[in-house]
């Protein structure tokens, strides 16, 4: 421990004390830059599991919302969003068992698959629009972005794989071209 002088800066001030007569360590500083960068790192590793934690065997197409549903909308995919909670033991449980199925993994091969944080500003508000309370969830979109299929809480594989099959059954089949006439312009029907 240091005795600190007068007009000498402090960076600790223990409560009830001025600052000219507080006690500074520079052990303890040295603890205080090793907190922050313990934080900094246990900051950063959490930042890394949002995007990656999710189930490694899904074809994850983007980790934005806005992006995959564009790549469906131009692609006329149906969407997978997954809503999960990278602290959640319910949601770690649902990646290892249900989204690692090889059935799912072959059912989801054909849609455009995103994971969401349950608790981001940015993906709450959609959680909310589409109902979802609690997690893991799954919400099932056409290519323009209407609800067809969710499930929250605790979702089998089957009910899963239910949901995306009565999801690619809804889907609206794709405009059918109108015959054409001989010179080429399309006949009214």
């Amino acid at each position: 421990m240091v005795a600190v002088a007068v007009g000498e800066p402090c960076r600790y001030t223990p409560p009830g004390m001025h600052s000219q007569t507080a006690v500074c360590s520079k052990q303890f500083d040295a603890a205080l830059a090793r907190t922050r960068c313990c934080a900094v790192g246990v900051l950063l590793v959490a930042l890394a599991a949002t995007q990656t934690a999710c189930s490694s065997g899904m074809a994850w197409r983007g980790y934005t919302f806005s992006d995959v549903q564009e790549l469906s909308r131009t692609e006329g995919k149906l969407t997978f969003v997954y809503l999960r909670d990278w602290t959640s033991l319910a949601c770690t449980e649902f990646e290892d068992t249900v989204l690692l199925d090889p059935d799912v993994l072959a059912a989801t091969a054909d849609l455009n698959c995103v994971p969401l944080q349950w608790d981001t500003l940015v993906d709450m508000p959609l959680a909310e629009m589409w109902g979802i309370e609690r997690v893991p969830a799954f919400v099932i979109l056409d290519s323009r972005g209407r609800m067809l299929q969710s499930g929250q809480g605790d979702v089998t594989r089957e009910r899963l794989l239910e949901a995306i099959t009565r999801a690619k059954a809804m889907r609206a089949p794709p405009a059918q071209a109108q015959p054409a006439s001989p010179s080429g312009t399309p006949v009214s029907p």
